[in-house]
């Protein structure tokens, strides 16, 4: 028995150092990965190049964690070095092989840097079908959205091929069955295709905000200055000329689509 204890002890003594290296590791990993965290969010670049710099030593000391490679591809790309960013991401994958997440972010930086077709390849590995493939598509576009990375959201839409049309036919489809926050997904998307046709589709984007509850930051002084708006008064009586009115779906028959002027404005409407 005394034997057994002696060599429990001696084990805890040879492996405590190795144990509380780990802990201080981790806990500095943590730290860093925070700053760099709140640095992205702020722009503030030289505390990027700090956290690059303290994640290269805790990759040097660590280095069989595929996290640490992420977060220094992010923190790459925060920068706008992508090769390297593409870099961190191999040696992840290598690392961790079947993870999904690493994968998708290797072919969405392919993608971000104009190899299209090595990243639409890495996509396709994550899928099962060319329809899982497209709701990969759409979830990963709904979720650049909603983070801003509108650079990244335009460079997947035209290396997937979608077209100002394919977006807006979505989204119209998307009003029909009233789902306004796909709606307001697609519109955003069919808006950074064809930039000079946003403004046709500004008055169907608001709506989409209001009535799926997204926040009302999203609506741009751009979105609200071609759409007449008028206030309640207090005694519960607005007059609305015609011409305010908005048509609230397409009508090809008609030759109106949603957001048409309902009828021709004047002063006598």
């Amino acid at each position: 028995m005394k034997i057994k204890t002696v060599i429990l002890t001696t084990l805890i003594i040879l492996l405590l150092p190795v144990l509380l290296d780990r802990f201080f590791l981790i806990l500095h990993f943590n730290t860093v990965s925070k700053k760099l965290t709140d640095a992205i969010l702020d722009n503030n670049k030289a505390e990027i190049f700090s956290s690059i710099e303290s994640l290269k030593q805790i990759a040097r000391k660590n280095s069989r964690d595929a996290l640490v490679y992420r977060r220094l591809a992010q923190a790459y790309l925060a920068v706008g070095n992508e090769e390297e960013a593409i870099k961190s991401l191999l040696i992840a994958r290598n690392l961790s092989p079947k993870s999904i997440i690493v994968q998708r972010e290797l072919g969405l930086t392919y993608i971000l840097v104009g190899q299209s077709r090595v990243g639409l390849r890495i996509l396709s590995n994550i899928s099962n079908s060319p329809e899982s493939l497209s709701s990969l598509i759409e979830s990963i576009l709904e979720e650049q959205i909603d983070e801003k990375n509108y650079q990244l959201v335009y460079s997947l839409l035209e290396a997937s091929g979608i077209t100002f049309a394919d977006a807006e036919q979505i989204a119209n489809k998307a009003v029909s069955l009233e789902d306004w926050r796909k709606a307001f997904y697609w519109l955003l998307a069919a808006q950074m295709l064809d930039p000079e046709l946003k403004k046709t589709l500004s008055f169907r984007k608001v709506v989409a905000i209001y009535m799926s509850g997204i926040d009302r930051k999203n609506i741009s002084e751009e979105d609200m200055s071609e759409i007449p708006t008028h206030r309640l008064p207090s005694g519960n009586k607005v007059d609305i000329k015609g011409g305010d009115f908005r048509w609230a779906r397409d009508a090809k028959e008609w030759g109106v689509s949603f957001g048409t002027p309902a009828a021709i404005s004047s002063e006598s409407d």
